[in-house]
């Protein structure tokens, strides 16, 4: 098995390993730290390295809108959304990624990984009526944002297409049958829907 790291193992390490700190010691021999003016510069140095390594990090999350920060307006600039700040930056990333879904085809699968873009823990699902040409999209979270759900299906789905958001909460008392004792239907006029269990 061969010991050497290679390229790819060093930038990975460069940019996945959060605990990392830069050290240009390690590139030098030891001795030369003895002397304190020069570890001293080595270590101003480092704190230098430092710096642009966490900037190119932060630069290369840019590139993904799941990881997108201040770059996340230069995606939704290039997609045609709007920018509002107010919004949160979870909701903002929902949006651009629920643009790019819409390149693909919507079939059932694509159209759960969309209305799961809007939730916060990805349990929605979608019902497929094909005789009525309509779709039931179940919410089981907590909390959804079903307006820009149901603007993102607006402009995703085929115009054929119907459907019909049902957030639905279990509350289950613990009974040994593990069934849920009663089913709430939230209607989806809100443009989030939060239920505090």
């Amino acid at each position: 098995m061969n010991d050497e790291l290679t390229l790819r193992d060093y930038i990975f390490h460069f940019l996945r390993t959060p605990d990392y700190k830069t050290d240009v010691n390690i590139y030098l021999p030891k001795f030369l730290t003895n002397d304190p003016a020069f570890a001293e510069t080595q270590r101003t140095l480092s704190e230098e390295h430092e710096k642009y390594r966490l900037k190119v990090i932060d630069f290369a999350k840019q590139f993904h809108p799941q990881t997108a920060t201040w770059g996340l307006k230069v995606w939704e600039e290039e997609l045609g959304l709007p920018t509002d700040l107010n919004l949160d930056l979870e909701l903002r990333r929902a949006k651009v990624m629920a643009k790019l879904l819409g390149a693909s085809p919507m079939t059932v699968a694509n159209t759960n990984k969309l209305v799961n873009l809007f939730t916060d823990d990805g349990k929605a699902y979608v019902d497929e009526l094909p005789t009525d040409g309509t779709i039931k999209v179940i919410i089981p979270s907590k909390k959804a944002h079903v307006n820009e759900m149901r603007d993102s299906l607006d402009e995703m789905l085929p115009a054929h297409l119907d459907y019909d958001i049902r957030h639905i909460i279990e509350i289950d008392n613990d009974e040994e049958d593990g069934k849920p004792d009663s089913v709430a239907d939230i209607n989806d006029e809100d443009s989030t829907a939060d239920i505090n269990g």
